[in-house]
């Protein structure tokens, strides 16, 4: 699982069948530096990720998301999901 914040929404225009209801949210994944201060740290230079969200997280919000097989496994049916949010953050403890 990675970490980074929510940036921005895409609205597409068609759905899937199989998919449930949600949103595709446009997600900057953190750096190592940006765990420190995660709320306040600016954008990482990292490219940004379109995830599928069921948990209805919004803009500047944290999030964790998986990538790849792990993404889709969630799903009942094949799904064109390769990314999805799993966790909205409240706190992230970070030591170095």
């Amino acid at each position: 699982m990675k970490a980074g914040r929510v940036i921005g929404k895409v609205v597409p225009s068609r759905t899937v069948a199989n998919l449930p209801a949600g949103s595709w949210l446009v997600i900057n994944p953190f750096n190592r530096e940006q765990y420190r201060d995660p709320w306040n740290a600016p954008l990482s230079g990292e490219p940004s990720v379109v995830a599928f969200d069921e948990l209805g997280a919004g803009e500047g919000e944290i999030v964790g998301f998986v990538e790849g097989g792990e993404a889709s496994w969630h799903f009942p049916a094949p799904a064109p999901v390769d990314t999805y949010v799993s966790v909205i953050f409240d706190r992230i403890n970070y030591h170095d």
